[in-house]
């Protein structure tokens, strides 16, 4: 049985991989401790912030589910209201990273 440090780990190096290989830069995944778990912004929670062509990126990373439609709908809120890119990645094990991705009040779907 797999524990959730070692999923999140695997978790992240996916993500990371998945951001450098979109051409994303200056990638820094927030520190997670016992007592903070994600950085919360507006209604948000992020674990981690990047930069594409000049644009903020913030960035959720989950091993165990997709996008709920509530957050979905935060982050494309989000991302209208300070012009700014959210991105949601299911680094879930065995599988291919899906992205949620809002930019500038739009989204759109990665596999």
């Amino acid at each position: 049985m797999v524990n959730n440090y070692s999923k999140m780990r695997r978790g992240n190096v996916k993500a990371r991989a998945w951001l450098e290989e979109h051409g994303y830069k200056d990638i820094h995944l927030f520190p997670h401790t016992m007592w903070s778990k994600d950085v919360n912004i507006g209604s948000c929670a992020f674990d981690g912030i990047a930069s594409d062509e000049n644009c903020l990126v913030l960035f959720q990373i989950k091993s165990n589910k997709r996008v709920p439609g509530l957050t979905a709908e935060a982050f494309l809120a989000m991302s209208k209201k300070y012009n700014c890119s959210c991105i949601w990645l299911n680094c879930i094990d065995r599988k291919p990273v899906e992205v949620y991705a809002t930019k500038f009040g739009e989204f759109k779907w990665f596999t």
